[in-house]
């Protein structure tokens, strides 16, 4: 059986399209249950669709080595820090214990939006 892409075309026969908010979570969680046994150990996420899985992995396997690679330009701050799901993309990318960028642009930018917020100015 051909393994079926975390984040591509189906999840559970569905286009996950379709998926909006809470149901898109559970179906990549019934995806990392299913698809990431106990004995793995390292597990490699790809692209912006996929920003909140490490965060789901660490849960369910605490001890496996994550890494993400970001495709997608990493919006500025200026642009971060107005979507309203920022701090669980956050938590959800701060999960890998490896994050990767296309450019040292984007690493930039991802860097001083993590920094503004753990490490917010004081005024």
């Amino acid at each position: 059986m051909d393994p079926i892409p975390v984040g591509e075309q189906e999840v559970r026969g569905r286009d996950h399209r379709q998926l909006s908010g809470r149901r898109y979570q559970y179906a990549r969680m019934a995806l990392i249950r299913d698809f990431c046994p106990i004995h793995m150990f390292s597990v490699w996420v790809n692209d912006y669709h996929l920003m909140l899985v490490p965060e789901m992995i660490r849960k369910a396997l605490p001890n496996a080595a994550i890494g993400f690679f970001l495709h997608v330009a990493f919006p500025s701050s200026e642009i971060f820090r107005c979507l309203s799901v920022r701090e669980p993309l956050l938590r959800g990318l701060l999960a890998s214990d490896l994050i990767s960028f296309q450019t040292p642009n984007f690493a930039r930018h991802f860097r001083l939006d993590v920094t503004s917020k753990v490490y917010p100015r004081r005024h």
